[in-house]
This record gives C-alpha cells, sequence and structure tokens, in this order.
C-alpha cells in the first residue's frame, strides 16, 4: 500500500463523512467515513518520523499546518456548527499542528516533562474539543510509536499492532464521550451516566467504521513515495479547500 494510495483513500473517505453531515445524507456513508481520520492520523506520524532530525523540514511543516489550521477554522465553524466563531470547537488540522508542536518540543524533555506536555495537550483539546479531543491526542502517540518501531515489525504483527491502536480509540473516544454530558452527570452520576453512553456508543455500528483503517493501514509501505504532482498538491490544501466548498454549498441553501 504506496502512501499516495492511503492519502487518496483519506481524502475520499472524508468527503464522504462531511458530505453526509452538511447535507444531511444516510448516516450509513458515515460508517465510510469513520475510517479517514485514523489514516490521516498514521500520516500525520510517518512524516513526523521522516522529518523528525531535520530542524528546517520541521520548522516548515509546522508552519505549513498553522497556515491550514487557520485558513480551515472559520468554515469549519460555519459548516458545521452554525456560526463564523465557534471558540468550543476547533478542526482537526489545529489539532494536528499541536500535537506536531509537542512532538518536536517535547524531545529534549526528559520523561516527567515529556508526560506532564502531552497531558496538558490532551486536556486542552479535550477542554476545547479540537479535533477528536485527547482521544485524538492518545492515539496519535501509540500510532507514534508505531511509526517507530514499524520497520522492525513483520507483517502480521504489524496488522496486529494497528488493530490494537484503533480499538484503543474506539473505546478512548466512549469514554471521552461521557464529558459531553456534565448535567446528566450532575443529576445521576458518573457511573449511571458511563453506562448510557457506552451502550449507545458501542450499540451504533457507525463508530465501528473506524476498523476499517486497519488493513489499509497495516499494509502501508516502507518506502515514501509521491504521486501525481497535481494530485500531491491536491492533497495538502483539500482539508481548507472543501470546507470552504461546503460553506459556500450551506450559505447558497439557505
Amino acid at each position: 500500500m504506496s502512501y499516495f494510495f492511503l492519502k487518496m483513500v483519506a481524502l475520499i473517505t472524508m468527503s464522504i463523512d462531511h458530505l453526509t453531515e452538511v447535507f444531511e445524507w444516510s448516516r450509513d456513508f458515515r460508517f465510510i467515513g469513520r475510517m479517514a481520520f485514523p489514516i490521516y492520523a498514521l500520516l500525520l506520524t510517518e512524516t513526523i518520523q521522516y522529518i523528525r532530525q531535520n530542524q528546517e523540514k520541521r520548522r516548515k511543516y509546522l508552519l505549513a499546518l498553522l497556515i491550514l489550521a487557520l485558513v480551515s477554522e472559520l468554515p469549519y465553524d460555519f459548516a458545521f456548527h452554525g456560526g463564523w466563531f465557534v471558540w468550543e470547537e476547533g478542526n482537526q488540522v489545529l489539532q494536528f499542528f499541536l500535537y506536531a508542536l509537542c512532538v518536536f518540543a517535547s524531545d529534549p524533555l526528559p520523561l516527567w516533562g515529556k508526560v506532564i506536555l502531552y497531558s496538558l495537550l490532551g486536556a486542552v483539546c479535550c477542554v476545547g474539543s479540537i479535533g477528536y479531543g485527547a482521544s485524538g491526542i492518545l492515539f496519535l502517540m501509540l500510532l507514534q510509536l508505531y511509526s517507530a518501531k514499524k520497520k522492525e515489525l513483520p507483517q502480521e504483527k504489524r496488522a496486529v499492532g494497528v488493530l490494537l491502536i484503533v480499538a484503543v480509540l474506539f473505546l478512548a473516544l466512549a469514554l471521552e464521550s461521557v464529558s459531553y454530558y456534565p448535567d446528566l452527570i450532575a443529576r445521576y452520576g458518573v457511573l449511571r451516566v458511563l453506562r448510557a453512553v457506552w451502550i449507545s456508543y458501542t450499540g451504533d455500528m457507525i463508530f465501528y467504521g473506524v476498523f476499517l483503517s486497519v488493513p489499509l493501514m497495516a499494509a502501508l509501505k516502507d518506502e515514501y513515495a509521491k504521486g501525481p504532482y497535481l494530485l500531491e498538491k491536491l492533497y495538502h490544501y483539500y482539508y481548507p479547500l472543501h470546507l470552504w466548498l461546503l460553506t459556500i454549498a450551506v450559505l447558497l441553501r439557505r
């Protein structure tokens, strides 16, 4: 499985997920769309691993992520949350930028410093509803470990490793979703709300779509190879571009 092919799968499945949400298509499409985030996350950790020792590439990569995050925030807020400035939400590229920044900043730190830094980042993403919240940061951290050791693993162990990491994401998202209901927690207690949320989350087949990404992620080749120039450029700028197009479509519908 080439990097370029995985990029196109991520791009297409994300489009399906976002189009379904904005235009209220059948929720069955979101089962397919759920595989986009794990693939994008793996591509991010692989890139970080590739440029980690190159200061110039790190600086350029962080700057590119920051610009994409800033350009994407307004259409993200409007298309998915109905307003131009929704401070309680943050787009996924913003989370990717914060994570990459944390990785590079933590390299010279001792273990306890890394623990504090990543914990703070997880808390910020959870409270600010940035990307996939604290679950997304935990997932990225596990994928980073996988990316660092991937070349040493045989194919079957790669598949098992990716499956376990995606399973952690699935479980973490279910547990983190409890924090969305503070009023119910105050009224009924954490355990009762946790049980209700768990039954609801695990009973909805849509969320199991994340596991569709496992065989593709495990089959990713070690050799990085770019695809056609125009499609590579489309991949890099697609996130803000498609959000602005969705925003225009929403405005035209009103």
